[in-house]
Parts: C-alpha cells; structure tokens; sequence
C-alpha cells in the first residue's frame, strides 16, 4: 500500500497527515451454540469497549462503533455481549484490529451425518 499525504494547518503551521488505504475484510464464522463462551474468547473483539487487555482506553475512533451498530440493526444481527467470558486463551493477532458486527442463530435444520 502506498501512503499519501493532506497538508493542512494548525495554530499557524504548516502539517501534513499520512494517511494510508488498506482493506477491510469480512469474516462470517459458523459455530456450535453451545460453543460460543470459547468461540468469543479466542477472538476477541475490539468492537464496541474500545479497551485493551490491560484495561487502558485505546484511541478514540468513533466511526468504527457507528459502523457496528447501523450494520447490527440493517443485518438483523444480535449485538455481542459486552462482558466476554474468558474460557480460552485469546489466538494471538498483532497489528490485527478484529471488531465483532454481531451473531445470528442458523436457520437451517442441522444435517445428521447418516450413512445410506
């Protein structure tokens, strides 16, 4: 990816920002009911709390909460619990940001493997 710069003022000086694109992807990830306590806490989510393991209020970035809760409503999504148990070790992901959107129950029957 290629950064670019937008020069603007501040207090009189002369700045520029550095901004640079890069993709958002989307996961979907199907998973046991019974499941889902282990599921969330592999993952994590820096989604709505905005806070780190420590405790500590990450930077503020408005946007990303506002994204969460229109797609949660336009999806017909159940929103994430706030307060995850921690059952496993969360799966290590350095410079990764991971957001939940929300979960929504399988309308499917389940498939029994049965053989013929």
């Amino acid at each position: 990816m290629e950064a670019f710069f937008l020069p603007y003022k501040k207090d009189g000086v002369d700045m520029n920002l550095q901004m640079v694109m890069r993709p958002v992807q989307l996961w979907e990830l199907a998973f046991p009911e019974t499941s889902k306590d282990d599921v969330l806490s592999m993952i994590g989510n820096d989604g709505l709390n905005q806070m780190d393991e420590e405790g500590n209020r990450k930077p503020d970035n408005r946007w990303i909460p506002w994204l969460i809760r229109k797609a949660v409503k336009k999806l017909g999504l159940m929103e994430i619990p706030t307060e995850i148990k921690k059952t496993r070790q969360q799966i290590p992901r350095a410079n990764v940001g991971v957001h939940l959107v929300g979960m929504k129950t399988d309308l499917h029957e389940p498939v029994v493997n049965e053989r013929i």
